[in-house]
């Protein structure tokens, strides 16, 4: 076996919290003819979310500044 169970464990947490979720809104987001967009990424998650718009929107000023 290659993983240890604290990282085994660490992984498996991980895909509990919405690794799927998040990763399966990113494809079809990135797939989207709009392209990868803050609204794209809600608009192709599975599932019905409650986002603070201010949160979201300080999110997306960092993510943008990270991109350059």
């Amino acid at each position: 076996m290659f993983l240890s169970i604290p990282i085994a464990g660490m992984i498996a947490a991980w895909c509990k919290n919405g690794f799927y979720a998040i990763r399966s809104a990113l494809v079809l987001a990135a797939a989207d003819p709009e392209g990868l967009t803050g609204l794209s990424f809600i608009r192709h998650f599975p599932t019905d979310i409650q986002i603070s718009v201010k949160d979201f929107l300080e999110l997306l000023d960092e993510l943008s500044y990270i991109a350059g």
